[in-house]
């Protein structure tokens, strides 16, 4: 077995990349649709307030926002009486 020249370096150099290139694609793919989506939460200025904290309280039984999300969107509607 002979010695490694700079051909076989070069050619070994860019196999590497063009492999890591597809690799990182695929991994970012895989990151951006299998990582967990927060659902929008309500605007601001929609509906009634009743309405709207419904629709919060629907959010939070159905386990799409957390307890934290539900609070602190409870008191920004309230706080726009």
């Amino acid at each position: 077995m002979g010695h490694i020249g700079m051909p076989e370096i070069i050619m070994i150099f860019l196999t590497l990349i063009l492999l890591a290139f597809p690799v990182g694609v695929a991994a970012a793919l895989l990151w951006y649709f299998c990582s967990p989506k927060k659902p929008p939460l309500i605007p601001a200025g929609t509906g009634s307030v009743q309405n709207r904290l419904q629709e919060l309280d629907a959010l939070r039984a159905g386990n799409l926002i957390s307890e934290v999300e539900y609070e602190e969107k409870r008191k920004q509607i309230l706080s726009g009486l």
